[in-house]
């Protein structure tokens, strides 16, 4: 299960770069304050990612639902660049 949110969390911010420098704005204000120091955005999501799963054994609900969210986030990255 972490491996699934680490990759997801690189993804995630991989496709938020790509998406950015294609001329699409970020949504998120932590995410756009954090935009000019990549480093720290990465280390942030995958603290996130640690987070999660210390704390989904006992809320498997809302780790289904941040695994959909990034889904769905990398999704609408990529479709930002393409377009």
């Amino acid at each position: 299960t972490l491996i699934l949110l680490i990759i997801l969390q690189v993804v995630d911010f991989a496709t938020t770069y790509m998406a950015v420098s294609k001329g699409a704005s970020e949504v998120s204000p932590l995410v756009k304050a954090l935009l000019p120091y990549p480093w720290l955005l990465l280390a942030l999501k995958l603290t996130i990612a640690v987070l999660a799963c210390f704390f989904s054994p006992k809320h498997k609900t809302i780790y289904y639902a941040m695994i959909i969210l990034y889904i769905q986030a990398i999704i609408m990255n990529v479709l930002n660049t393409v377009t």
